[in-house]
């Protein structure tokens, strides 16, 4: 008769944070560009073919806020910032916007030109940002929202700062137009969905 104690114990500890962890490397990560693309595409309406044309730039830790954020890269002239939550937070915003300052601040410091020109009178570009949170909790049951930082602002409608976070359902059952379009996203929410249930 199997020593059931010892096998328990020998077993690997499931990590609560498999949900995250795993979103990261499926659309985090160079190797898997070809998924990061096709959740853009999805999400955007794009067609985008070349997936080394997106450019990985995540922040991995930010030395004086001890900061990262899950997912950021470059595609064409977008920032897109990508951040996966279980639990739903109202903060995502002003998350966003500590890492997007963060980003930008990375972009001028290698970029030479921009970092000479900064306090000239000429303009200098930038890619623009887009905010999106994968949502797979429990709390929230609608497919989509929008988060507006101005929500976080004592007077928010005397806020000149403007920033939206465009949160997606991500469970098992939700948007399944968007899963049909994004086969990378619609297996991490079915597997997410079977662990849950198993």
């Amino acid at each position: 008769m199997p020593d059931y104690e010892k096998t328990i114990e020998n077993e690997p500890e499931i990590k609560k944070d498999y949900k995250d962890r795993l979103f990261k490397l499926v659309f985090g990560r160079e190797e898997y560009k070809a998924a990061t693309l096709d959740l853009y595409n999805a999400i955007t309406g794009s067609s985008f073919t070349e997936a080394d044309d997106i450019v990985i730039n995540t922040i991995e830790d930010a030395v004086y806020l001890n900061m990262h954020n899950d997912v950021s890269f470059l595609l064409g002239d977008t920032l897109n910032l990508y951040e996966h939550q279980s639990t739903y937070s109202p903060n995502i915003p002003m998350r966003m916007l500590l890492y997007v300052s963060q980003l930008y601040s990375k972009i001028i410091e290698t970029d030479g030109d921009k970092k000479g020109r900064m306090y000239t009178h000429s303009r200098v570009m930038f890619p623009t940002p887009k905010f999106y949170m994968f949502y797979n909790g429990k709390e929230i049951k609608a497919g989509e929202r929008i988060l507006d930082i101005t929500d976080s602002f004592k007077d928010k409608e005397n806020s000149d700062l403007r920033l939206r976070v465009k949160m997606i359902n991500i469970n098992y059952g939700k948007n399944n137009e968007l899963m049909d379009k994004c086969a990378s996203l619609s297996d991490y929410s079915k597997f997410v969905h079977d662990v849950a249930e198993y």
